[in-house]
């Protein structure tokens, strides 16, 4: 009985001093104004620090407001998904560094002002090959459980097509952890969390960026709304103010307030060493230059013989181009290992494929057969095109199958024979490819034709 009459009194106290210094109550935590607050580690915006004291830009903005209004403030730590669920059951009044979704909405309520904007980033193993979002295609990514920017994550994998194995972890450090380990090909993290701890781990950053959002408080849906709009009011006040503790915090924590940093002595005497050396090399240039004039003109004929051959060269490549690129027929040069050195434009209008698209879709000549022709004719084609080169033999009109870049069937007729420089030396084969499409479609016609006519004349 004497500890609820002390309890009471207390209470009575505390809301009778309030009133007289015009500082305002909070109906949703009138009991002693005591607040319990979540703590996740997110550093830089809230963390727990090795000696267990909760740290961050947000916990420095609330114990500001905290002073101001008179609440005491209990921090309990956990992980993100902890504190998550801690804040929904009600076991905590309020939970700073919390993104705002329309799905979390239905269970919280959130300020309307933010304290940062922040955005996620995917991080991969030092020395990855990951640039855009399908170089995730098929590989292990570690995500934050109940994360904004997992949910966001998703998203975007979902509307690319991509199919990725999602791993969840409890803590961004566990993320980064198991990139380190190789246990994932890659992570990912808030830009702003990412950048304050990313230097522990063997990982580095990738161009592929997602989800900018804004960072709030949030307490449960119906019990915190009185002290959301406190918050929202100290909050818009001191975004207001750049000599703020917002501001102040903002700078210290995003590492933007720097001393001047001294001029250095050792700098001194290095601009003033590079100063004489260039004195230097200004006298040793004015005597060189003298040199350079004499032997410049000595080259200056050679210039013009070299200036005559570069134009009969040019002239010469331009008539090979004139009959190479303007040859009706697809022409290609296939060096003695089977490698394609160079196709000519026709490439494009027998098979829908540009010269640098038919070159890129293998180094392999098997593989590239199996890009254009049909699986029937592959085996034939791949064995004529070996022995060709093995034998350095010809061929002539060999008709065989193909599939378009848009998928139109079609036929070639394929002919080749071996190439050789002035010295004798072997270079490869050159192949033609004549398109027989309407050819073959003609002689499907006479013979349809004729076969109809031989059943007539059977009948009769």
């Amino acid at each position: 009985m004497f500890w609820l009459s002390s309890r009471y009194i207390r209470l009575v106290f505390t809301t009778v001093a309030l009133l007289l210094t015009g500082v305002p109550t909070v109906s949703a935590f009138d009991v002693g104004n005591q607040i319990s607050v979540g703590v996740y580690n997110f550093e830089p915006l809230v963390f727990v620090d090795d000696d267990g004291r909760a740290r961050g830009l947000f916990i420095d903005v609330l114990n500001h407001v905290a002073r101001q209004e008179g609440w005491g403030i209990r921090y309990i730590p956990g992980s993100w998904h902890e504190c998550l669920e801690r804040l929904k059951r009600g076991e905590i009044d309020l939970l700073g560094s919390i993104a705002y979704s329309a799905e979390r909405a239905k269970t919280l309520d959130f300020t309307e002002e933010f304290l940062f904007l922040d955005w996620g980033l995917v991080y991969q193993q030092k020395g990855g090959n990951i640039q855009t979002i399908f170089d995730l295609e098929g590989k292990t990514v570690s995500v934050l459980r109940d994360s904004i920017y997992t949910s966001g994550f998703r998203s975007l994998l979902e509307q690319f097509g991509i199919r990725a194995n999602l791993v969840e972890k409890n803590e961004y450090a566990q993320v980064f952890q198991s990139i380190h380990n190789h246990e994932a090909d890659a992570g990912i993290n808030a830009q702003v969390s990412g950048m304050r701890i990313e230097n522990r781990y063997a990982i580095e950053r990738t161009q592929i960026f997602f989800s900018p959002i804004k960072i709030r408080f949030a307490a449960k849906k119906g019990t915190g709304k009185p002290i959301l709009a406190t918050l929202d009011r100290h909050f818009s006040a001191l975004k207001s103010d750049k000599q703020s503790v917002y501001h102040t915090q903002l700078k210290r924590w995003m590492g933007l307030y720097e001393k001047p940093t001294p001029f250095p002595v050792w700098l001194k005497w290095t601009i003033a060493i590079l100063v004489l050396a260039l004195m230097f090399v200004i006298g040793f240039s004015i005597i060189l230059n003298r040199q350079v004039n004499t032997r410049t003109r000595e080259l200056s004929d050679t210039n013009r013989e070299l200036a005559e051959s570069e134009k009969r060269l040019r002239q010469n490549e331009d008539r090979f181009r004139a009959i190479a690129d303007y040859t009706y027929d697809w022409e290609s040069w296939l060096g003695p290992g089977g490698d394609i050195l160079w196709t000519n434009p026709a490439v494009e209008r027998v098979t829908g494929y540009s010269p640098q698209e038919y070159r890129a879709l293998s180094e392999n000549l098997q593989e590239r057969i199996k890009k254009v022709f049909l699986p029937e004719d592959r085996d034939q084609l791949t064995e004529l095109i070996q022995q060709g080169l093995k034998e350095r033999a010809a061929v002539n009109d060999i008709p065989f199958r193909i599939r378009r870049k848009d998928g139109v069937l079609g036929w070639v007729s394929i002919s080749y024979q071996p190439i050789y420089a002035a010295d004798g030396t072997y270079l490869g084969l050159r192949a033609s490819m004549r398109d027989i499409t309407e050819r073959r479609k003609i002689e499907e016609d006479y013979r349809n034709v004729f076969n109809r006519m031989s059943d007539g004349f059977a009948l009769h």
